[in-house]
């Protein structure tokens, strides 16, 4: 059986410190949802039990911290936070020639 393929729905909000992606994915259970980074993307794909899946991705901006991002399933509902790192500020010393 071929597999149809869907543009997954999402909802992107940010802050300050993070961003948040918000997705519903009725009838998908956790072994059926993959969520990863890999190369600056951010890829989401949902299959649901009828072989559709449903999938998207986003560039990852440079001050998302890769290593803190975390994603739950919770009725219907994947949420995949994308903390910021913080601002490096490093004083450059300035020498006189």
């Amino acid at each position: 059986m071929s597999q149809n393929k869907f543009s997954l729905a999402v909802d992107v909000f940010e802050n300050d410190t993070e961003l948040l992606v918000v997705a519903d994915v009725p009838g998908v259970v956790q072994g059926d949802l993959d969520a990863r980074i890999q190369q600056q993307r951010l890829l989401l794909v949902a299959k649901r039990a009828d072989g559709v899946v449903f999938e998207r991705s986003f560039v990852v901006p440079e001050d998302v911290n890769p290593e803190a991002v975390s994603a739950t399933l919770k009725d219907g509902v994947v949420s995949v936070k994308l903390p910021k790192s913080k601002p490096i500020v490093r004083q450059i010393p300035i020498s006189v020639s």
